[in-house]
């Protein structure tokens, strides 16, 4: 197929499809150029342009908004009702004024009425009387009493157990002492407590059941810092030696004072280092020295040493 379509390309032979595109591309340019050969002419206005349509459309608007506005006016005219506030409060005034003056009237016509006169007035012995009305009413009151405790009846129990009781004393089991005999009789103290010796007797209670701890007695002891070795005589000496020795003036030129280590003595690995290393003495160095030194130079507190007994041993003051 390839071949084929080489060999048609060589020959000029086109397919169907490309004849067709040249065709219309063809028929394109030629309506193109009688385009082109045309002449414009422009179309005349029409005349409903120069009809003032929104000048009548803003007339009616405006129509019609006044027709709904005298509408709404009539229709407000017919539901309107007179104000009736001042007639009201006319006649609530003259109701008033009338309420007020039958009231009067009634207040004049009225007549008095004194209080009644109370009884002790005409009674000489109304205390008597009350005396008497009081005694009778204690006497109702007994009575009345005494009605009520021979009505009442005992509870089931307390009746059960009284039954009981009666029917052992009639077997013989129990001497039968009557209704009122009871094996148990109470025993009322009837004296008072003396409540400010019975807190006395407290407080001195609480005294004897306190818990006193002992106190720590101070024994004499010894102080042994006399005894203890110190090293201070030793270090000075050193450092005086340190300090007056030759190796001061070898090279690095260390200077003399703050710049070497005190305890140079002590380290002889830190002297040789110096010796070795060449190292240039900074101003923190030389203040770390001064301070070293003056801690070494300043006597050192003495210690103390106390010998505290066991608790057991210790003699306790009461």
């Amino acid at each position: 197929m390839t071949l084929r379509e080489a060999e048609r390309r060589k020959h000029g032979v086109k397919t169907r499809s490309e004849i067709e595109l040249e065709n219309r591309e063809l028929r394109r340019q030629l309506e193109e150029l009688t385009e082109c050969q045309r002449k414009f002419r422009a179309s005349p206005v029409p005349a409903h342009v120069h009809l003032p349509l929104y000048e009548e459309l803003q007339g009616r608007n405006e129509e019609r908004l006044r027709t709904m506005r005298e509408r709404q006016e009539q229709h407000l005219r017919t539901i309107q009702k007179p104000f009736s506030f001042l007639e009201r409060e006319r006649l609530k005034k003259e109701q008033k004024q009338l309420r007020d003056q039958q009231l009067s009237d009634q207040q004049k016509v009225k007549p008095f009425k004194a209080k009644p006169v109370p009884k002790s007035v005409y009674a000489a012995a109304s205390g008597d009387q009350m005396k008497e009305e009081q005694l009778y009413r204690s006497i109702k009151i007994q009575m009345r009493a005494q009605e009520m405790l021979h009505s009442a009846s005992m509870p089931p129990s307390m009746l059960t157990r009284r039954l009981s009781e009666r029917k052992k004393a009639k077997d013989g089991s129990t001497p039968a002492g009557g209704e009122d005999s009871f094996s148990h009789r109470p025993q009322i103290n009837k004296e008072v407590p003396d409540f400010d010796a019975s807190y006395r007797r407290f407080q001195k209670h609480l005294e004897k059941r306190k818990e006193v701890k002992p106190t720590t007695a101070c024994e004499p002891f010894e102080l042994k810092t006399s005894q203890i070795s110190s090293h201070r005589e030793r270090i000075l000496a050193d450092i005086e030696k340190e300090q007056s020795s030759p190796r001061m003036l070898r090279w690095p030129y260390i200077n003399s004072g703050p710049a070497r280590t005190p305890n140079s003595s002590l380290c002889s690995s830190l002297s040789g280092s110096l010796e070795l290393i060449p190292a240039k003495a900074t101003d923190a160095t030389k203040k770390r020295h001064e301070a070293v030194r003056y801690h070494l130079r300043t006597p050192k507190p003495s210690t103390i040493i106390v010998h505290i007994e066991k608790p057991s041993e210790l003699k306790c003051p009461v």
